[in-house]
């Protein structure tokens, strides 16, 4: 668990697990920025109702190894 004043700094080699399924972070190429993201907590609460629901909303920069390569991703993840 992190807060905003604690980034999370890639390393390679260092060894995620999700559902039980191990990832690990690659090494990049040399003078290759690592991806950057940022996670937004959304709390929902649906019309009509007192009940609430959280959602993430994730966003990745990533850039390539070519000049002007770059990629952005967005996903709204409910646990």
């Amino acid at each position: 668990m992190c807060t905003p004043n604690c980034p999370l700094a890639y390393i390679p080699g260092t060894v995620f697990r999700v559902d039980g399924v191990d990832f690990t972070a690659p090494a990049l190429p040399v003078g290759l920025p690592a991806p950057t993201y940022l996670i937004e907590g959304i709390k929902k609460t649906p019309p009509g109702s007192s009940n609430f629901s959280y959602y993430y909303r994730v966003t990745v920069r990533a850039q390539g190894t070519r000049p002007g390569t770059v990629v952005w991703l967005q996903e709204i993840f409910r646990p």
